[in-house]
């Protein structure tokens, strides 16, 4: 990083994305700094740190639960609006993040840039991830979701913004921002408060990745399982739903042959990752016992 030549510290967003937008291809938002320190990108001149942007509470209101995206992993594991949040999974999957002095400087938005553990919670409780950036044009958003594409006059820059499904990220996106976009907050319905939810995960350290990691999510109606949410890790572009398993479940109650069935369903099916961790055959075969074990919890 003996690259950098300026570091800016704006107090809104709005000065951050205009200072992103005066060197482009150059610039890279800084919040934890963890995956900037490890990518060591010798193109990078100006850091702009967003610390001070307003991005580190967690609020809800109108009916969502409203995460800044600098809210660190730590302040996320303590937060006592998120202790009883969908079974208290939010808090559960950030501790899996190495030690409290690597989860005290991690930020919510660099993790799930960086595809970690915390997106398989956030995806299990439907999160949306509010996106920002300026243009020197008007731009056509797609329309994702009613209220997306909003655009507002700044000056000579255009600023527009992109509620995007967290599930349509790693998807149809791979988990990247476009150039100069921003992650300002993370939002979750509220209604997923009351839904049973649990995530397991194995990795060879505490300090290590997940080797594969499960979760799943859903509002359990004597027996029956409704709003089924089961996400797995690390699969195509990082984190995925299991649409078929999820159909699995909601087709009929929950007993424990069922489960059987979606765990063997999975554990043959889902399209994970081989690397030096693991081979894919490890880790489908991982998946489908933790899939079982969490399933199995949503019905306790």
């Amino acid at each position: 990083m003996n690259t950098i030549t300026h570091y800016f510290k704006p107090t809104t967003i709005q000065e951050a994305v205009k200072l992103f937008h005066q060197y482009p291809g150059k610039s890279r938002y800084i919040a934890g700094g963890t995956k900037v320190a490890a990518q060591r990108d010798s193109s990078v001149e100006r850091l702009i740190d967003i610390t001070n942007c307003g991005l580190n509470r967690i609020v809800e209101d109108d009916g969502e639960l409203r995460i800044g995206a600098c809210v660190t992993l730590e302040a996320l594991r303590q937060s006592p609006l998120l202790k009883d949040f969908a079974g208290g999974i939010l808090p559960e999957v950030a501790k899996w993040t190495g030690s409290v002095q690597l989860r005290n400087s991690s930020t919510i938005g660099g993790n799930l840039i960086a595809k970690g553990d915390i997106a398989l919670a956030l995806m299990a409780v439907d999160a949306r991830l509010l996106v920002v950036q300026d243009t020197e044009k008007i731009v056509a958003m797609p329309d994702f979701n009613a209220g997306d594409g909003v655009e507002m006059e700044e000056g000579a820059l255009t600023r527009e913004i992109r509620l995007i499904p967290l599930s349509e990220f790693y998807a149809e996106h791979c988990g990247s921002l476009l150039e100069g976009e921003l992650i300002e907050e993370i939002r979750i319905p509220s209604r997923f408060r009351h839904a049973k939810a649990a995530a397991l995960h194995i990795s060879r350290t505490r300090q290590d990745a997940s080797i594969a990691a499960i979760a799943a999510a859903a509002f359990m109606d004597h027996g029956k399982c409704q709003t089924a949410r089961i996400v797995a890790s690390p699969v195509a572009c990082g984190i995925r739903r299991l649409a078929d398993a999820e159909k699995l479940a909601e087709q009929e109650p929950l007993t424990q042959e069922r489960i059987a069935q979606i765990s063997a369903q999975i554990a043959q099916t889902a399209d994970v990752i081989e690397d030096v961790r693991a081979t894919a055959a490890f880790r489908r075969h991982i998946l489908g016992i933790y899939a079982k074990r969490a399933l199995s919890r949503l019905c306790e």
